[in-house]
């Protein structure tokens, strides 16, 4: 999985930059392209005139130009502006290590006849990408025409892609008010997940990663010939109602097989098309089986379409769009789509190992061990932004109601935190099992532990957690169990 920030850079008629990367071969040498890493983890360095509080663009103009007035312009690009009295240097840096320009967006709010910037060349730089994202955009609109009405589309492009309006409102943290380009950054880098890391699907099922194996131990599913990624908690599509991943992997399993039996052979392209349309498509959502049927596999006879179609699949891999599942045939759909059922198979090693990494005194069988009917299908994951590696965790203290002695709820009443069930299992996974039984115990609205706490606090010194005490629906031996089981 990938960790992805942007980096918006607003472009005035003053602004001055230093061609950071001109050493950098295809690179804008102001920035980076797409496919480069970032140096020293600098999206950008921009040159700006020292005490320029003013919030006047004219006048920051003349500003810059007067500082300019004793010394060239190349010059200063080529200083070292922090030996420079009149100007220093902000180096815009990306929060991602060693990351990788993955897109680049340009918008232009003024016509080029209506700019005059200060650095002519940082200019013609801007209009030469100004230019090819244009030409990405005509593409698109042309594209996208082809399915979509023409106002539609213009308002997509607006939202997403590119400004037609004069400059008003933001983007991101940046005013666009007297600005003539702003240049969106996409910075991304593989990341390693780790244990207490957040997962999430596209149907609000999340979790917290609690125990990683290496590669080589991976549980495999026989029929698919696939090691498994993940193992979600099968009580979360109940207690969340979140059925809409169950029907994602119902229908993504039929649409893998079908990518993969295109790809290895091309020649039975528009008859595994079809078979995904009469079995799988048309139980999901009749205009979307008509669109397939009438754009996709009447024009597979044509060999130009089909090879296009073909290189597509093995460049992007084969997609259905079908998000609101609006008209499931839930029936028809299990009765005809690839089987999710299959068989798990857990490896010797991998019991060996689970034993030794949980501690636990179970009688687990040491011999290659295989699950039957186990539900197993692709879906889309996402990591999501609060990793474990980028929080500083820390108690805090707030007000607390009278009776329950628990945090109050909502900021403006000065609240604290409170432990929901995510929380819980984060901690469960770091283990932090002191911690835990605190929470349960002491930390909860147990009015008795609170006083004991209290009493041995004055007296001793320290304190000893309960052993028999009762949290809700939560025993002493659920938690111990599950300390056992998800702490490293």
């Amino acid at each position: 999985m990938n960790s992805i920030d942007h980096v918006y850079i607003p472009i005035y008629e003053y602004t001055l930059m230093q061609k950071f990367y001109s050493d950098v071969e295809n690179s804008y040498l102001y920035f980076p392209c797409v496919g480069q890493t970032l140096k020293d983890d600098v999206v950008s360095c921009m040159i700006a005139p020292k005490e320029s509080s003013t919030a006047n663009n004219i006048d920051l103009k003349n500003k810059v130009q007067m500082a300019l007035k004793n010394m060239s312009l190349s010059s200063l690009l080529s200083l070292n502006v922090s030996e420079n009295s009149k100007f220093t240097i902000d180096k815009i840096k990306s929060k991602i290590t060693n990351g990788k320009i993955t897109g680049i967006k340009i918008h232009r709010f003024k016509k080029p006849k209506e700019i005059n910037m200060i650095d002519k060349n940082l200019q013609d730089t801007l209009e030469k990408i100004h230019l090819k994202y244009i030409t990405f955009i005509s593409e698109t609109l042309n594209d996208l025409g082809k399915h979509f009405l023409r106002p539609y589309i213009e308002l997509l492009l607006k939202k997403y892609y590119i400004y037609t309006e004069k400059s008003k409102g933001t983007r991101g943290e940046i005013s666009l008010a007297n600005i003539c380009y702003l240049i969106e950054l996409e910075i991304s880098k593989e990341d390693i997940t780790r244990v207490g890391d957040k997962l999430a699907n596209r149907y609000a099922a999340k979790g917290v990663v609690s125990l990683i194996l290496p590669d080589d131990l991976r549980p495999i599913a026989i029929e698919s010939n696939m090691p498994v990624d993940l193992i979600y908690n099968p009580f979360g599509v109940f207690s969340r109602q979140n059925y809409g991943q169950v029907l994602e992997g119902l229908v993504s399993k039929s649409v893998m097989y079908c990518n993969n039996h295109i790809i290895n052979n091309p020649e039975n392209t528009k008859d595994v098309i079809s078979w995904l349309n009469e079995n799988v498509l048309k139980f999901i959502d009749k205009d979307y089986y008509s669109r397939v049927n009438n754009e996709i596999i009447t024009n597979l006879d044509n060999e130009n379409f089909k090879n296009k179609f073909i290189e597509d699949i093995k460049k992007h891999s084969l997609f259905v769009e079908a998000p609101s599942f609006a008209e499931v045939d839930i029936k028809n759909l299990l009765k005809n789509s690839i089987n999710y059922k299959e068989t798990i198979l857990l490896k010797k090693d991998l019991i060996k190992f689970m034993k030794q990494k949980l501690k636990v005194n179970i009688n687990f069988p040491v011999e290659d061990t295989y699950l039957h009917n186990i539900f197993c299908a692709p879906i889309y994951i996402q990591k999501l932004s609060k990793l474990v590696s980028k929080i500083i965790n820390a108690r805090d203290f707030g007000s607390v109601k009278s009776i329950t002695r628990q945090p109050t709820k909502g900021r403006a009443s000065g609240g604290g935190s409170r432990v929901g069930q995510m929380e819980l299992e984060a901690m469960l996974a770091a283990g932090c099992d002191h911690a835990v039984k605190e929470i349960l115990s002491v930390k909860s609205d147990w009015s008795a532990g609170k006083k004991d706490l209290i009493r041995q606090l004055v007296i001793d010194g320290k304190y000893n957690l309960p052993e028999n005490r009762t949290i809700k629906s939560r025993t002493k031996e659920v938690v111990d169990l599950q300390l056992m089981f998800l702490k490293e």
